[in-house]
């Protein structure tokens, strides 16, 4: 998924100014592509996208960055607790000094 080139389009004449992104299929550089599309995006003959495909992957990685983002908090967390405790023992140790 991360290196999927993605194009960013909109139709000849449209009004609206919407715009629209997808991934490219390379049809046109065959043996030296210009866009990079995995396999898994694409029909088996490379000349449609497979978008049922395209979404259980990317669906699968938002859960995997969900469970990196969760692991990550509780990371920071303990290290928040850990500094907490030593600012406190600093802070006995200071007071001991100071006698």
């Amino acid at each position: 998924i991360m290196n999927t080139d993605i194009g960013e389009y909109q139709f000849k004449g449209d009004k609206t100014n919407q715009h629209f992104a997808t991934i490219v299929i390379d049809d046109v550089h065959k043996g030296n592509p210009q866009w990079r599309t995995p396999k898994a995006f694409t029909s088996m003959n490379m000349t449609r996208r497979n978008d049922s495909s395209m979404i259980g992957y990317l669906i699968k990685t938002v859960q995997y960055q969900q469970d990196e983002i969760k692991d990550l908090k509780d990371e920071n967390e303990k290290l928040k607790s850990k500094m907490s405790d030593f600012e406190e023992r600093l802070k006995k140790l200071e007071e001991q000094h100071k006698d």
